[in-house]
């Protein structure tokens, strides 16, 4: 369920912010966006990585796959 609310974000927000922003910023405002997705992406991944490795007592492992 998430996988999907994520990728409606993606698709509105972009669509929200062309049709508020000026015209002068819009290219710096997608630019900052797709950097902004990037980012979120690779922290996503190194923490589902990491949180992988993790073991807890008990045999709970948190894993996010």
């Amino acid at each position: 369920m998430a996988i999907l609310v994520c990728g409606r974000l993606i698709v509105a927000v972009p669509v929200h912010a062309s049709e508020m922003a000026e015209a002068s910023t819009l290219g710096m405002l997608f630019g900052l966006l797709q950097w902004m997705l990037s980012w979120g992406g690779l922290v996503a991944q190194w923490l589902g990585d990491g949180c992988s490795l993790l073991r807890l007592p008990l045999n709970v492992n948190i894993r996010f796959e």
